[in-house]
């Protein structure tokens, strides 16, 4: 009798080992969930396949790479550096307004390249952009120009500082300063 009870836990036993194995191995229900979407006519989703997004191995291109690091040493503490920022996080709309989604629409694809906040309340202080050869071409000058009055008449500081090699961190700080209408102050040893 007691060699049969003994089988018997034996077979729950491994039966239970088999099922926990099962379950971690078998196909997920999830795993065919995460496919593209779209919507059919009647609003109904309807999968397109296996999502194709692979990471980027940079957010930043070598240029505002190098911008970035002048820049943390050009603000210190004194502010946060966002980049990559969507335009319209930057802005605000009143909701019922006239023609509301056709101003979301102009600025909703756009971004700024560097965003400066005020470490407090992470406020928007400066919207800086880093002009490559690109914005030479008309096309992306009619972006410039339109990106410079939507940054004016939201109120937001825009300082726009050409590609280089290498850029100085005091220069940038003047730079920064003399748009933020501050003057500049050397630092003093404590």
């Amino acid at each position: 009798m007691e060699a049969v009870g003994s089988i018997l836990a034996g077979i729950i036993f491994w039966s239970l080992i088999g099922y926990f194995v099962y379950q971690c191995f078998k196909p997920s229900p999830w795993r065919h969930r995460f496919t593209s979407m779209r919507r059919q006519q009647g609003g109904q989703p309807v999968s397109i396949g296996p999502l194709p997004y692979q990471k980027k191995w940079y957010l930043l291109s070598p240029a505002e790479r190098d911008f970035y690091e002048a820049l943390r040493q050009a603000v210190g503490n004194r502010y946060l550096i966002f980049a990559k920022v969507r335009l319209l996080d930057l802005l605000w709309l009143p909701g019922n307004m006239e023609n509301r989604p056709l101003y979301i629409g102009r600025v909703a694809s756009k971004h700024v390249d560097f965003v400066l906040c005020h470490p407090q309340t992470v406020a928007p202080a400066l919207v800086i952009e880093l002009d490559d050869a690109s914005h030479q071409l008309p096309e992306r000058q009619e972006r410039d120009i339109f990106l410079n009055e939507v940054l004016r008449v939201a109120g937001i500081p825009l300082l726009r500082v050409p590609v280089r090699k290498s850029f100085s961190a005091s220069a940038l700080r003047d730079q920064i300063l003399d748009t933020l209408g501050m003057c500049s102050q050397p630092e003093t040893a404590a």
